[in-house]
């Protein structure tokens, strides 16, 4: 997309963001550092980032170095991606486990539901992150108000968001009040109005982080915790082929 310019032009960068999402796992003596590099290194560089990748366990079968060197954006952003999906899984299931196993993707959903439900907002509930609802930002803000009741104010809405003006300004709206509330914020009003499910699933999971960091510090203050007052339906078993 032409929204987001993505210069590696020494691949540095990407290197870098491997190392923040899994400390210690980047070599940096196998990282040519130079700030000029001719093309051959920055391949080079390339060529460990995808190594670093695989490592994670990351899907790199349909991206080579030749496509980062020459900034092939969608095939960047994509590995990106990735890259902050793993980390808010990593830092979400390092926090609790559920039933034995770490939270996923369908565990977030439901733990969106349940905190909106609980406040008295279910009529916005939505059935996964492809939602189109998702667009006018409802579910969103009423899970922010959830969390940090008296956060969102509603005079400042536009509901319901008929026109592309009333959604983007919801959507700026509602990233001004994560950041308020002190989340961590990689969406885009653009990744909201869209529908953009990877980046609405990556933005609810960093609420969810953000809501048991809180409840971690409360337990840790001697406020007691709070139970989860949600629980994912279970799958249906897969008949064998």
């Amino acid at each position: 997309t032409g929204r987001r310019r993505v210069q590696l032009k020494s691949l540095r960068l990407l290197v870098a963001v491997a190392d923040t999402v899994v400390d210690g796992l980047v070599r940096w003596k196998k990282v040519n550092r130079k700030k000029k590099l001719n093309r051959f290194r920055q391949i080079e560089n390339c060529n460990y980032v995808l190594e670093l990748s695989r490592k994670m366990g990351l899907t790199v079968v349909n991206i080579g170095a030749f496509d980062i060197v020459d900034a092939n954006q969608k095939l960047i952003l994509g590995l990106l991606w990735q890259y902050m999906r793993y980390h808010t899984l990593r830092i979400l299931a390092s926090l609790y486990k559920i039933e034995g196993r770490d939270a996923d993707e369908d565990d977030i959903l439901a733990w969106g539901n349940a905190k909106v439900a609980h406040a008295g907002r279910a009529k916005t509930q939505i059935t996964s992150f492809r939602d189109p609802s998702l667009a006018s930002s409802a579910f969103l803000l009423d899970l922010l108000d959830a969390m940090s009741p008296g956060l969102v104010k509603r005079r400042l809405l536009v509901l319901p968001a008929d026109t592309d003006e009333a959604r983007t300004g919801n959507a700026r709206y509602l990233i001004s009040s994560a950041q308020k509330m002190g989340c961590f914020v990689f969406v885009l009003p653009e990744d909201i109005c869209e529908v953009n499910h990877k980046m609405i699933m990556i933005f609810v999971a960093s609420l969810m982080l953000h809501d048991q960091q809180q409840k971690a510090k409360g337990v840790a203050a001697g406020e007691g915790g709070e139970p989860r007052p949600w629980r994912r339906t279970a799958r249906r078993r897969r008949s064998p082929p």
